[in-house]
């Protein structure tokens, strides 16, 4: 494998990513001369240029460093011309994978996978293990509000997400595992199969150290048979969750909408029997959990359980997490990154939980044609299901291809086949979209756009 340690400058091709920009902090503070390149302007690139990284906002061969490794996102297509230079140039190159590869090996890697949940798990385990002074490295590909996305620490701990949706996170060799669940998300790369996908998860549990915890969902389905296909191999399990077998069991006590945030007061039973209270703030059973794991992982790492307990306070809060953009008189503007029917459905739900008296205005933005067509099924019944009424936006598409029969279009004419009673807009720009809102912010709604790409923009329009 390229060792990037031997250069001292570092090109990133799809600097925004949300994997990405991370990863170019930490190589900036590592000490290598950073610049990248992205097809559009992004969200956080005053962020990286306040740290001294030159970003560049097009795609040119003048881009390209002669003398600097190319590390490039795997959203980009091979004409990419930028992946070309580099070819020409004859740079080192590596994808973004490779290079995180490269910075984990001479770590404890601390490994967060599943089909959902991972960044925000990866972001409360960095957290936690940084308030019990552990002092540890972290890349974590999600936006934050009160922490930052990447560190380089003095120990040997890395705490990263290990993407399950392609098959090279089986290359890295973790020493803890926490595996957030198993669903039908991101099966594009297994021939559509849940059962291949379990395979490979099963694999890469099966790569953990012999002093190793992997750190299961009790809740999961899919959970029981790994921990039957894995008493073999000995591998140590502690398992979370709101199942009385498991060994963090938590109850949620309340959760309330106060002051513009979300208080969630939650109980633990740990293993021993004993019994303490914390509380988050944010919303839902998904962040409990996340929760529960991160404590979870300071207990098996020794730290006493007072300042666990402790460290639970100082969880930080994702952006674009449930995230409430605008109060007004009567309606209420949230953004979500929404990136699948299973986020979408608990976003959705909770809307209805904490505002019951409002309607839902659903703005999605599929991401990716194929996400689309694997889930299409899922996407109409949920929207449907949950929903008062719905303007979906173009496509996502991330470099991807149409696929005939999976556009926005498609996914709207489905709902409206389905005994859907509410309005089914689609419209063919994001500006459409915020204005068509305007209509429904002068109502009793709660407004929420759903999606990892620039969907983000129609809350920020409506709520300025």
């Amino acid at each position: 494998m390229l060792s990037l340690n031997k250069f001292k400058k570092v090109h990133l091709i799809g600097i925004g990513g949300v994997g990405m920009t991370p990863l170019a902090i930490y190589l900036k503070d590592a000490g290598f001369d950073v610049t990248g390149s992205d097809i559009q302007d992004f969200r956080f690139k005053n962020v990286l240029m306040s740290k001294g990284i030159k970003v560049s906002i097009g795609h040119s061969s003048e881009n390209v460093p002669p003398d600097a490794v190319v590390i490039y996102s795997s959203a980009l297509n091979s004409d990419n011309i930028e992946l070309n230079t580099a070819k020409r140039q004859n740079n080192p190159m590596m994808s973004r994978i490779e290079a995180l590869k490269e910075i984990s090996k001479d770590k404890k890697l601390i490994a967060i996978t599943g089909s959902y949940g991972k960044s925000t798990a990866t972001s409360f385990v960095s957290a936690i293990l940084e308030e019990a002074n552990l002092n540890p490295s972290w890349i974590i590909g999600a936006d934050l509000f009160n922490f930052k996305p990447a560190n380089i620490g003095s120990s040997d701990l890395l705490v990263l997400e290990c993407d399950e949706s392609k098959k090279d996170f089986l290359e890295f060799n973790p020493f803890f595992v926490i595996l957030t669940n198993i669903g039908n998300d991101h099966l594009s790369n297994y021939e559509n199969s849940k059962e291949n996908l379990y395979i490979a998860i099963l694999s890469f549990l099966k790569r953990i150290s012999e002093m190793g915890v992997i750190f299961l969902n009790a809740d999961d389905p899919m959970s029981e048979r790994i921990i039957n296909d894995l008493k073999s191999s000995s591998k140590k399990i502690v398992k979370c969750g709101k199942t009385d077998n498991a060994d963090y069991v938590y109850k949620i006590k309340s959760s309330n909408f106060n002051h513009k945030r979300i208080v969630t007061s939650f109980s633990v039973k740990e293993k021993d029997s004993n019994v303490f209270t914390a509380q988050i703030n944010m919303p839902g059973e998904r962040n409990v959990l996340d929760a529960c794991f991160a404590y979870a992982i300071l207990v098996e790492l020794g730290v006493s359980k007072k300042i666990a307990r402790s460290a639970l306070t100082t969880l930080p809060i994702l952006d674009r997490r449930f995230e409430i953009k605008h109060i007004g008189e009567r309606s209420i503007i949230i953004d979500d990154e929404g990136d699948s029917p299973f986020v979408i459905e608990s976003v959705l739900k909770d809307a209805r939980y904490y505002f019951p008296d409002k309607k839902i205005l659903s703005i999605v933005q599929p991401h990716r044609y194929s996400r689309l067509k694997s889930l299409f099924s899922q996407y109409v019944s949920v929207l449907s299901n949950y929903s008062d009424d719905i303007i979906i936006t173009p496509v996502y598409e991330a470099s991807e291809s149409k696929i005939e029969g999976y556009d926005s279009f498609s996914l709207g004419s489905a709902i409206r086949k389905t005994s859907f009673k509410g309005n089914v807009e689609v419209v063919s720009s994001l500006s459409e979209a915020a204005n068509m809102a305007k209509f429904y912010f002068k109502k009793n709604y709660v407004i929420i756009t759903l999606g990892p790409g620039n969907i983000w923009q129609v809350a920020d329009e409506l709520s300025n």
